[in-house]
């Protein structure tokens, strides 16, 4: 799991990959089950800074939202590297999140 979990930080290395024999449709779930978001983990982010030094405070966010430090700690990964790579972005939020991370509505 772990060299797939690689790729799937970076979604179009996914989808242009040849290691692992995955097709289309399994590769877009796989991309949208790992940047799917909890509502009480992202409640908890909210208003903290993105920093790696509040990363390791999660263990806070999951103690009150109940769910596993590992699922907290993707998450606020995921939203940083989101919030990176669109953050200079010309155009839409959305769209440029929805193109760059290869997701759906």
């Amino acid at each position: 799991f772990a060299l797939l979990e690689r790729l799937l930080t970076v979604p179009t290395k996914l989808s242009e990959q040849m290691i692992f024999q995955i097709d289309e449709q399994t590769k877009h779930m796989l991309i949208e089950k790992y940047y799917d978001l909890d509502d009480s983990v992202i409640r908890e982010l909210l208003g903290r800074k993105l920093s790696s030094r509040h990363r390791k405070d999660l263990d806070e966010v999951a103690e009150k939202s109940g769910a596993p430090l590992r699922c907290c700690r993707r998450q606020f990964d995921n939203v940083r590297r989101v919030f990176k790579t669109v953050e200079e972005m010309p155009g839409n939020v959305v769209a440029n999140i929805r193109t760059a991370f290869l997701l759906s509505d």
